[in-house]
């Protein structure tokens, strides 16, 4: 689930993050049982620090990967986390 952690839109990104799971259950509620991680977006904003703390906080079970696509900061940890998980699902 990418999550915009700097709420540029004035939304909270607890909030987004429990609108995203309520939408995944409303399409197909097995895809809740899947692993999941959170990618909190926009690290270089200011208010981002101070909400991943909030966001950790209230959802300690996800584990979460803060990267800055513009500045392509965590892109590449990102790519290895995706890989290390498709290659564990498919038994690789």
């Amino acid at each position: 689930l990418l999550l915009d952690m700097a709420g540029t839109d004035g939304r909270a990104p607890w909030d987004d993050h429990k609108n995203l799971l309520r939408e995944l259950e409303l399409y197909a509620p097995d895809l809740l049982q899947r692993p999941r991680l959170v990618v909190a977006n926009k690290m270089d904003e200011p208010a981002a620090v101070e909400n991943l703390k909030k966001f950790k906080r209230r959802i300690r079970q996800t584990p979460v990967l803060p990267i800055a696509a513009a500045f392509d900061q965590g892109i590449d940890k990102f790519k290895l986390t995706i890989r290390d998980a498709v290659a564990a699902a498919s038994g690789s």
